[in-house]
């Protein structure tokens, strides 16, 4: 028995460690297949890490890193489109700028009428240019979660009247008036300063597309569940195919309009809503005009 123990208890110590080594090679081989595949996966590859039909915790490694995998990839899809947008947005007020410094240094006198034109040229561009800028660093902070909301105890219906009042100044140089109903005192706890700039950019956009002798109409509910901001416009309405993309980024759908705006302020007023818990929507749009939906939580911590 001793014998038999000498001889047998080191083949038996080696057989176990050779049978765990080989399922251990085979249990992990889909991890080993994993990493392989992430290594050669590129920046800008549609590649993943492989399907399985496992359904034991490799299985769900597996799903992890591909949800892993497609969330990079989206942010840098998101950030590669950004980036060329801002771009493309950008490079329109700075050729401006400088054709008109080119043209006007070209030569050596030139009238005052003649300079003050340029210079409002180019103050305006500079205006549209400091819009773009901080409307691109809001977006950018929220993209990167470090725009940080600071609540305080309002009265929304109090912000959307503000809000009104600003707007009144665009509205008389364009004809259109603004018409406001709807509850009173509807206690809110928000960030103001952002509140103020979700109000304003859709005010705004309605009056910039409502012809002259028409009307924008603003209307604060307080409901059971909810607290309604409705905005509606007399413009010429929004086709079917993009109402949506009116949330994208740097999207002018009015050729005639584009120069007046960014295409930032209704992307920036969703953002707003949703950080606030709430949406932004398109509620209804046809031959006769837009409605945009603002809706939050009735009681929001």
């Amino acid at each position: 028995m001793q014998e038999a123990l000498l001889v047998g208890i080191p083949i038996v110590m080696l057989l176990a460690g050779a049978g765990g080594l080989w399922l251990a090679a085979i249990g992990l081989r889909p991890i080993t297949d994993m990493a392989r595949r992430a290594a050669r996966i590129a920046p800008t590859g549609l590649e993943d890490l492989g399907q399985t039909d496992r359904s034991d915790e490799l299985g769900q490694l597996a799903e992890a890193f591909n949800g892993l995998v497609a969330r990079i990839r989206a942010t840098l899809q998101t950030q590669r489109q950004f980036m060329a947008d801002a771009s493309h947005e950008l490079r329109t007020p700075v050729s401006v700028v400088r054709a008109t410094a080119d043209v006007m240094l070209s030569r050596d006198h030139r009238d005052e009428a003649e300079y003050r034109e340029a210079m409002a040229i180019v103050g305006g561009q500079a205006r549209r240019l400091g819009r773009l800028v901080d409307d691109m660093l809001v977006l950018a902070r929220a993209d990167a979660g470090g725009y940080p909301l600071r609540p305080v105890d309002l009265y929304l219906d109090e912000v959307v009247a503000d809000c009104r009042r600003a707007v009144d100044v665009l509205a008389v140089e364009r004809g259109v008036t603004i018409l406001s109903a709807g509850a009173a005192e509807i206690p809110f706890r928000g960030d103001e300063d952002l509140l103020r700039r979700l109000v304003l950019n859709v005010l705004q956009n309605a009056v910039q597309h409502t012809p002259a002798g028409g009307s924008v109409g603003v209307d604060v509910k307080q409901e059971r569940e909810a607290v309604r901001i409705r905005v509606t416009d007399e413009g010429g309405g929004i086709p079917a195919g993009d109402q949506q993309r009116i949330f994208d980024r740097f999207v002018q759908l009015d050729a005639a309009r584009r120069g007046q705006g960014t295409g930032l302020g209704l992307p920036i007023a969703r953002w707003i809503a949703e950080a606030h818990s709430g949406t932004l929507e398109l509620e209804q749009s046809g031959a006769g005009g837009s409605t945009f939906c603002i809706s939050f939580p009735a009681s929001l911590e």
